[in-house]
């Protein structure tokens, strides 16, 4: 028997494990009627996604390899915890909470699945977990 393509090549099921980090310490300057200083915010974020995916790949000119992932279902399990530091007021630190909210909510669809209740805090820990689809071509060298 012949084979007509040397492996890896061809459509194929499997599971799959990826862990994401993003942390960002900021520190901004304020400047408004009642206060002029510094701001510290602190994100980290970390995700872990487990799930299945179903793929094919092609090798071309025997070493460039193009992965297709056509059907990726995962639950991703999401850790965000932030940090805020200021010597503003109580009351202009709400202000300020909830203008970032709005902005949060605006630049990133979905982000009020992350951070759930009452949104970004002075400090918080927030735990959660979302079900998630995903696609993706990958290349690669194969040796």
């Amino acid at each position: 028997m012949k084979i007509k393509h040397v492996a890896p090549r061809g459509i194929y099921l499997g599971p799959y494990y990826a862990f994401n980090s993003f942390s960002r310490d900021l520190t901004w300057d304020l400047n408004t009627a009642n206060f002029t200083g510094e701001i510290n915010t602190n994100i980290d974020l970390k995700a872990n996604l487990v799930g299945l995916q179903l793929g094919y790949q092609f090798i071309l000119w025997k070493r460039l390899s193009i992965d297709l992932i056509l059907m990726g279902p995962s639950v991703w399990f999401l850790k965000l915890k932030t940090d805020f530091d200021t010597p503003l007021s109580p009351e202009d630190v709400t202000l300020i909470l909830e203008k970032l909210n709005e902005m949060l909510k605006e630049r990133f669809p979905g982000s009020d699945l992350v951070i759930q209740g009452s949104g970004f805090q002075a400090k918080k820990t927030t735990r959660t977990s979302v079900m998630g689809f995903r696609y993706m071509i990958n290349l690669g060298f194969r040796f």
